[in-house]
């Protein structure tokens, strides 16, 4: 579980501290839903790809592009004829064969994320992706006709620019017809987090050319109170002393 520390809007020119009394959670989750490169989200993801290459088209003879002596009449008699194929005409197919299938696992295959983000008067999900050799990268295309009216999808993507014991730092570029937005948010495990954390994330965010000028502070009721009570102790042991 996270907290919402701040979030900083680059595209804005405005200089301006907003102090929020809210204190958003986030949830960060793995989705265990089986991705694959055929984006099950996508609408015309079972049409053909072209009247040569076969992917659902109908049973019906047609020559092999890559061995034009044969017909295939189906996608698993033309893997099964490119295969054989492969065979007669690669000296080293089943070598090959094997590193093409550990490139396609390394290199493609994909997890999923969910995120639940909540602030006490409402609360919104969001259903992620990302490439297993490159997991600081989340990213999602949006919503699609197949998907359900109650899920959100969040459109753009997401890089882990920080990720520590204490807080993380996701950095956002949000796209859609709707919005269109990039900011920085700023979390951590307690409601709290030290100022010279969020200075160090300023000045990373600064080094790297973005705007640090327009903040959202969120969760500042948790640190107030921290500074109160920590006045009051120091208050009372000097009165105990003297």
């Amino acid at each position: 579980m996270w907290y919402l520390i701040e979030k900083l809007v680059h595209t804005e020119e405005r200089h301006q501290t907003i102090r929020l009394t809210s204190c958003p959670v986030i949830h960060i989750s793995e989705d265990r839903t089986t991705f694959t490169t055929r984006n099950p989200l996508y609408k015309f993801y079972d049409s053909t790809y072209g009247a040569q290459y076969p992917y659902n088209t109908p049973n019906v003879p047609t020559r092999n592009p890559t061995d034009p002596r044969t017909t295939f009449v189906n996608e698993q008699d033309f893997i099964k004829q490119n295969e054989e194929y492969d065979r007669k005409t690669t000296y080293d197919h089943e070598r090959r064969r094997a590193n093409y299938a550990s490139y396609m696992k390394r290199h493609f295959s994909k997890k999923g994320l969910k995120i639940y983000m909540s602030d006490g008067s409402s609360s919104i999900e969001h259903y992620l992706q990302y490439n297993t050799s490159n997991p600081g990268f989340w990213t999602l295309s949006g919503s699609d006709e197949a998907v359900q009216d109650n899920i959100k999808h969040f459109a753009g993507t997401t890089l882990v620019l920080k990720a520590v014991g204490n807080h993380l730092v996701l950095h956002v570029c949000q796209s859609s017809r709707e919005v269109k937005e990039l900011y920085t948010m700023i979390l951590s495990r307690e409601n709290y987090l030290d100022s010279w954390d969020v200075h160090s994330v300023h000045g990373m965010l600064n080094r790297q050319g973005l705007r640090t000028t327009f903040v959202e502070k969120t969760c500042n009721g948790a640190e107030s109170l921290r500074l109160t009570l920590l006045i009051v102790l120091i208050a009372s042991t000097l009165t105990s002393l003297f």
